[in-house]
This record gives C-alpha cells, sequence and structure tokens, in this order.
C-alpha cells in the first residue's frame, strides 16, 4: 500500500494471492523484470515503520518458463482507499 503522506486519502494499493507475484517498490526506473522481482528492500518497511519516499510501485510475476501457445492466469487487484483492502482480498480467487 502506498499512502499519501500529506494528503492520507490518496491510497493505492496492489493485491495478489499467487506464489509466483510479488508487490514492491523502489524507486522510478523499473523497467526490469529481474530487478523488480529481485529487490526486496521494500520488506524492510511496514505500516509501523513506513518508508518515506516518491517511488514507483510494481506487481511483478515469475515464470521460469511458459511453454509457446499456453497461457498463464493470475488474479490481482488493486484498491484505491484503504477501507477498500478487505473487499478486494475477499474477491481475489485464492484457488489459482
Amino acid at each position: 500500500m502506498a499512502v499519501g503522506k500529506t494528503h492520507s486519502a490518496f491510497v493505492c494499493g496492489l493485491l495478489y494471492v499467487y506464489p509466483n507475484a510479488r508487490a514492491s517498490h523502489f524507486g522510478f526506473n523499473n523497467n526490469v523484470p529481474q530487478a523488480a522481482w529481485a529487490n526486496s528492500a521494500w520488506k524492510s518497511f511496514s505500516h509501523v515503520s513506513p518508508r518515506l519516499a516518491d517511488e514507483a510501485i510494481n506487481l511483478a510475476f515469475k515464470f521460469p518458463r511458459i511453454v509457446p501457445g499456453t497461457t498463464v492466469t493470475f488474479t490481482w487487484a488493486y484498491v484505491l482507499g484503504e477501507a477498500d483492502l478487505q473487499e478486494a482480498m475477499g474477491r481475489i480467487d485464492i484457488a489459482q
């Protein structure tokens, strides 16, 4: 979740339940999928120990191999308000 410092009503959250998905944040030049997946600096921040930065957030996926002609399906959600978090989590299909 990203929450505005001055305007705390500005919220953006990415949610997923797929084991090959990861939400992260680290700067703005996040154009390399491997870096978005491997960077773990975001793990040291939390609701009680937030990070104050102007950064992009990522939703990265890691699939070692996708066979040509096949598809990969996953469920994710984004919320624009903290009050929407519980409902969004309830709507994500955890069976995938």
